[in-house]
């Protein structure tokens, strides 16, 4: 309501491309060009959790609405899907020409587009 900053959540070594929020938990999740997707404690503005994998840019993160896995993509041309509690990665979408830009999972089938 006062515009004023609450909370700075530090960690990235380069600018965020996306951030979202995990709806069952509350956690932040972030997207950025240093090729990490992190998850962040909203009330702490800890980072509890680094996602490495992915070999470029990280254009964005979102969360999948089924399950609460997060979802990336990335200018290595793939998809990334994530368990937020171990922090490993459990499914790799390959096969893009190009870096993904765009993706986004349906809410009734979780069927990731």
């Amino acid at each position: 309501q006062t515009g004023e900053c609450v909370k700075v959540f530090q960690g990235h070594s380069l600018g965020v491309t996306g951030v979202t929020v995990r709806p069952l938990t509350g956690e932040i999740v972030s997207g950025s060009y240093d090729s990490t997707v992190r998850i962040w404690d909203p009330q702490t503005g800890e980072c509890v959790k680094v996602l490495q994998g992915h070999d470029g840019i990280v254009n964005g993160v979102t969360v999948h609405p089924l399950t609460g896995e997060v979802v990336s993509r990335s200018s290595d041309r793939t998809v990334r899907i994530w368990d937020p509690q171990t922090g490993e990665c459990v499914k790799v979408f390959q096969g893009h020409s190009l870096g993904v830009t765009g993706v986004t999972v349906r809410p009734l089938t979780g069927e990731i587009v």
